[in-house]
């Protein structure tokens, strides 16, 4: 199994047709909507786009099949994600034989409109409970894929965050925590550099 990260292409403004996943219609994945002229749409985009009878939200993925696209973007509201993390985002789905449609919902807030990208900022550690800045207790081999098996008394959320942050050396890193606790107690451990994408938020959250 390769070890290596997700290839972005660039993208710059698209033009034609462009695929939408359009919020809370997971099961339909991607659709492609005719892009109007004049219009400039950027992957990560967000947009309102006709739906049934109705108009919804969202997320631009990339370009789109033109046979398939009947209906125009209606708006632009501005980018709601990265392109390099929709890549990611594709990436992850195709490594752990997953649908994009199931991580596609979390590029972004689950609600409102025009939010902003993620700016985590640069990512920084926060100090450990003794007001120290913590370190491995052992040494790591240099393999791009680890087993971390803890021992009684070892703060597995410490280890899981010194983990990411020597792989967000080489880009993103996505940490999966299996319930919204262990969510925020991983947040904690940043004080830089980490967003959660478990939950709706509110203008201006998206950003630490």
């Amino acid at each position: 199994m390769s070890s290596q990260g997700p290839s972005t292409p660039n993208h710059g403004p698209l033009t034609g047709a462009v695929d939408v996943f359009v919020d809370a219609t997971g099961h339909l994945g991607e659709l492609s909507y005719t892009v109007p002229a004049g219009t400039v749409v950027h992957v990560g985009d967000g947009v309102e786009v006709p739906f049934g009878k109705a108009s919804r939200t969202g997320t631009v993925t990339g370009p789109g099949d033109p046979s398939k696209a009947t209906r125009e973007i209606t708006e632009v509201t501005g980018p709601r994600s990265h392109q390099v993390e929709v890549e990611l985002a594709r990436h992850i789905a195709q490594r752990h034989f997953c649908e994009f449609s199931k991580i596609a919902p979390r590029l972004s807030a689950t609600s409102g409109r025009g939010f902003d990208a993620i700016e985590a900022g640069p990512v920084k550690l926060a100090e450990g409970p003794d007001g120290t800045a913590l370190g491995y207790p052992f040494a790591l081999l240099s393999h791009p894929r680890r087993l971390l098996l803890s021992a009684p008394g070892v703060d597995t959320l410490r280890v899981a965050a010194l983990e990411a942050t020597n792989l967000a050396k080489q880009g993103q890193v996505l940490v999966l925590c299996p319930t919204r606790g262990i969510a925020a107690a991983m947040a904690k451990q940043f004080t830089s550099g980490a967003a959660r994408l478990d939950g709706k938020h509110r203008k201006g959250d998206l950003s630490g």
